[in-house]
This record gives C-alpha cells, sequence and structure tokens, in this order.
C-alpha cells in the first residue's frame, strides 16, 4: 500500500461558495491550535457543521481552488 491520501478514508466532501471555517492566527497557534486547524467561529455560517467536524470526526481537509471551498470529512 502506497503513501498519502486514500480516498476510502473519507467519508464525506462538499463545496461551498464560502469560507465556512476559521484560520488559526498566530494568537491562536501560540494557545496551542495547529496551523493547519478549521476553527469554527460563531460569527460564520455553518458554525455547528464545522464545530460537529471538529468534535465528532478524525479529521477534515480543507482546500480553496478555483474560487471555490471544498471540505472533506474523514471518519471517526
Amino acid at each position: 500500500m502506497g503513501k498519502g491520501f486514500i480516498l476510502d478514508d473519507w467519508d464525506i466532501g462538499f463545496q461551498s461558495d464560502i469560507k465556512l471555517h476559521r484560520t488559526p492566527t498566530a494568537d491562536d497557534i501560540q494557545d496551542g491550535y495547529e496551523e493547519d486547524e478549521l476553527i469554527d467561529d460563531y460569527d460564520l455560517p455553518a458554525h455547528w457543521l464545522m464545530m460537529q467536524m471538529n468534535n465528532f470526526c478524525v479529521g477534515a481537509n480543507y482546500v480553496f481552488l478555483n474560487g471555490k471551498h471544498y471540505y472533506t470529512v474523514h471518519h471517526s
């Protein structure tokens, strides 16, 4: 088996026209957030969805491509 991304390990993916998470600031990273962590924020749309992805999934992945925001969620 090779290294890297295995599509079968991801349960769901979706595309959004708007960014649904907040990117960690230098202060957030100093407070313990990872540099690439997707932070749920009450001020952003879909706060509940991002909170669920952070709390109940093994992880989420984010890519911005061609003006669209793509999210994939890893199963727990």
